[in-house]
C-alpha cells in the first residue's frame, strides 16, 4: 500500500470512529429522555395515589376545615341563618351580622364598607348547614 492509500484508510476508520461515537451519544441521550419520562410517570402515579388515598390525618384537617366554613367568623359557633355580604361575599350569622352593622358600616372580615341592605340570604352555605346538622342529630 502506498502513502496515500494509508492516509485514507486511516481517514475513513477516524470517520467511523467519530461516526460511531457520535451514534452511542445520540442513543445514550435518547435512553435518558425516556428515562426520565418513565421516572416522571411513576412519580405522577405515586402522587396521585397519595391524593386518592389521603392519610387520616389529612381527612381529618379537611373535616375540621369543612365545619370551619359552616362556622360564623364573628362568633365560631354554627351559622344557624346564613347572611351573606353582597359587597364581598363573606357569611355570617345573620342576626350577629345585623349587630355588627348597627355598630360598624364595614364588613367585619374585610372591611370593605357595607350596610343592611347588602345583606342577601347565602341559600348554598345554609342547605349544606342544613344538612350537616341534619346528620348530627
Amino acid at each position: 500500500m502506498n502513502k496515500p492509500q494509508q492516509h485514507e484508510k486511516g481517514q475513513n476508520q477516524n470517520g467511523k470512529a467519530w461516526l460511531y461515537a457520535l451514534g452511542g451519544l445520540a442513543i445514550g441521550v435518547v435512553g435518558t429522555i425516556f428515562g426520565m419520562k418513565a421516572m416522571n410517570n411513576e412519580q405522577s402515579q405515586t402522587n396521585s395515589q397519595s391524593k386518592s388515598n389521603p392519610e387520616p390525618s389529612q381527612i381529618t384537617s379537611d373535616g375540621e376545615q369543612f365545619l370551619e366554613t359552616l362556622c360564623c367568623p364573628i362568633t365560631g359557633e354554627l351559622i344557624v341563618d346564613a347572611a351573606q355580604l353582597s359587597t364581598c361575599g363573606h357569611t355570617f350569622e345573620k342576626f350577629v351580622l345585623l349587630e355588627w352593622l348597627k355598630k360598624s358600616k364595614n364588613c367585619p372580615q374585610c372591611r370593605k364598607p357595607a350596610s343592611e341592605q347588602d345583606i342577601i340570604k347565602n341559600y348554598a352555605l345554609q342547605q349544606v348547614i342544613d344538612q350537616h346538622r341534619t346528620k348530627q342529630q
